[in-house]
């Protein structure tokens, strides 16, 4: 992956800003999952320009470093959004007038999405032990 981007970063200054436009747009239109006849009729391009252009590379390289920042904005996105899905998550296991079972299942899920192992896959939680947990706590509540 680095011999590509070391690749792309020689050969897309040189490209000028026109050509590099048009690139940009045609090959935003194939990220977006325009079929190849959608972005040869936007482009105003034969299917085979098209195919030409898709062999180029520097072609290839516009349509990497666009792809490159697509999948970049996803994932921050995605952290934004779990980083928010843990923060309601961890707001509903101290929330003490929820139902017990929301709390453990919440409690569940905020230890799936932080415990995982070698593999990335995420060992399953012992739900018993949350229930001891819990109990023990809302006893020592009430007693208060």
């Amino acid at each position: 992956m680095r011999n590509d981007l070391q690749r792309n970063e020689t050969l897309q200054p040189s490209l000028p800003e026109k050509t590099r436009a048009r690139y940009e747009q045609l090959a935003g239109l194939l990220l977006l999952g325009g079929s190849l006849a959608e972005v040869c009729r936007y482009g105003g391009i034969s299917r085979t320009s098209l195919y030409r252009l898709m062999r180029r590379d520097d072609f290839k390289a516009v349509l990497s470093e666009l792809r490159g920042h697509a999948l970049a904005a996803v994932r921050a996105n995605l952290a934004a959004a779990a980083s928010d899905a843990v923060d309601l998550l961890s707001a509903t296991v101290r929330d003490t007038a929820a139902p017990l079972a929301l709390r453990l299942r919440a409690a569940a899920l905020v230890i799936q999405a932080t415990v995982t192992d070698e593999t990335n896959t995420r060992p399953p939680v012992d739900h018993r032990h949350l229930h001891a947990h819990f109990n023990h706590k809302e006893n020592d509540h009430v007693q208060h």
